[in-house]
């Protein structure tokens, strides 16, 4: 193997780290910082989940763009230059009015991130064959952005505060937009007369949702991330009751979490190919179910890291498996339509996790509302289970 074909993958790599590194680093800051601005209640919700109501609204259609144009590392980087402005309007901010806008901006640049990625994740050379073990080291560097991420969220601001720490990530996630001109693209013929049509959009939509595997992909996704939307909004509270710094308890619980994920997501991507995907997605929501309810009741950061083995071995699962049971079933020229379907699923579960249980911390205590952000997960064990008996 060349240098040349060892160097490239890793700056794929490099540059999905600095993609995702700026959402994951705000899960431990956002909702203090929202609070410090005055937002409570069903308002806190909104601010955490408008970035992906705002990045849903647009993600199919980039996806679309994307699989027509075959310009998916242009996309890409211009996806994460935007990022890097709106983070830096972050630290502009005075009411929770502006932060829902800033969020809201900043999910509709972030909608060019997932379906670019994810595509050239299968496509780009890689010494990786098996799909699940792309999508394995695809999600390897996701969850290497969540640790950057997490402990940048919890460390940094306790020592420039929450807008200096914007400054510095909008820097980083800058530094990504150049390193991504290196990507080395596959050998498709890139598109410069494309012609687009509302009937073939709808129809290689529907026609992607009809196949019942990726439904009960996309259904875990949703089930799995419902939960994280509630966890993002509401352990931060819960945390507050026993340390005086609730985004240094949140991120090291995450970054914790990550670091497990980043160690067996590849290996699991691999067995779910050989083993089926259904049964190990059934064993991840399990595992995830019981890593919540362990965070839940805590009563400590000991209590958290302990917490964190399980939900991080559930997500190791859960990423490689589900994503590769989705692209397995589409066309390379659908790809990325069908990668922004798989990430409206991970941002729908944030959104409505956190609209609806946020409120409910105010009429029952916190680790109940979280409790409640469960039911999706049970409901997706539910359909997996009647495909159980299926190799795929």
């Amino acid at each position: 193997m060349s240098v040349k074909t060892k160097i490239l993958p890793l700056i794929f790599s490099i540059v999905i780290v600095l993609a995702y590194v700026d959402n994951f680093s705000l899960h431990p800051v956002l909702t203090p910082y929202a609070i410090e601005l005055g937002a409570s209640g069903l308002i806190l919700g909104v601010i955490v989940a408008s970035y992906s109501l705002s990045e849903d609204i647009f993600e199919v259609a980039i996806g679309y763009i994307a699989d027509r144009t075959k310009r998916r590392k242009l996309i890409l980087t211009i996806g994460m230059l935007l990022n890097s402005i709106a983070i830096y309007a972050y630290s502009l901010v005075n009411t929770p009015f502006q932060l829902i806008m800033a969020r809201f901006i900043h999910g509709g640049f972030g909608s060019l991130i997932g379906p670019s990625s994810m595509a050239l994740a299968k496509t780009t050379p890689n010494p990786l064959s098996s799909l699940g073990g792309r999508m394995g080291a695809y999600g390897v560097a996701i969850m290497s952005g969540a640790i950057v991420g997490w402990y940048m969220g919890g460390i940094i601001p306790s020592i420039y505060g929450i807008r200096g720490f914007f400054v510095i990530l909008a820097v980083v996630v800058f530094l990504g937009m150049v390193l991504s001109i290196f990507i080395k693209e596959s050998e498709e013929k890139i598109n410069v007369e494309v012609k687009y049509s509302a009937r073939d959009f709808f129809g290689r939509t529907i026609g992607i949702l009809r196949d019942r595997y990726v439904l009960n992909g996309l259904m875990a996704l949703f089930g799995v991330t419902f939960t994280q939307g509630s966890v993002t909004t509401l352990l931060p509270i819960i945390a507050s009751s026993y340390i005086d710094r609730p985004p240094l308890a949140v991120g090291i619980f995450l970054g914790t979490t990550a670091v497990l994920a980043f160690i067996l997501q590849i290996p699991f991507g691999i067995i779910s190919d050989r083993v089926g995907r259904i049964k190990m997605l059934i064993l991840s929501i399990l595992l995830i179910i019981t890593g919540i309810i362990m965070a839940v009741f805590s009563e400590s950061i000991k209590g958290l890291l302990i917490a964190s083995i399980p939900y991080g071995a559930g997500y190791s699962i859960l990423f490689p498996a589900s994503a590769a049971l989705v692209l397995s079933r589409v066309d390379d020229e659908d790809t990325s339509l069908a990668s922004s379907l798989f990430h409206i699923m991970i941002t729908e579960g944030v959104v409505w996790g956190a609209i609806l249980t946020s409120p409910l911390y105010l009429l029952i205590t916190p680790e109940y509302a979280i409790l409640t952000s469960l039911v999706p997960c049970i409901f997706a064990l539910i359909l997996l289970a009647f495909h159980s008996g299926k190799s795929i």
